[in-house]
C-alpha cells in the first residue's frame, strides 16, 4: 500500500493529516492516522511517531 503524509497541522485544538493513498487524498486526525498506518506498518510506526513534525 502507497501512503505519504502531505502535511500536518492544527485545527480546533486537533492535530490533524493530510495523507495520500493509493485511491485518493484523505484529511483525518493524527489518531486514525495512526490506526491506519500500525496495521499495515507496525514495524515502521515508531519510526513515525519519533520523526513527527509539531505544530
Amino acid at each position: 500500500m502507497m501512503e505519504k503524509v502531505i502535511r500536518d497541522f492544527i485545527c480546533r485544538g486537533n492535530h490533524m493529516v493530510i495523507v495520500r493513498l493509493e485511491h485518493g487524498v484523505h484529511v483525518m486526525t493524527y489518531d486514525e492516522w495512526k490506526s491506519i498506518y500500525g496495521k499495515f506498518h507496525p514495524e515502521r510506526w515508531e519510526n513515525l511517531k519519533r520523526n513527527r513534525k509539531t505544530a
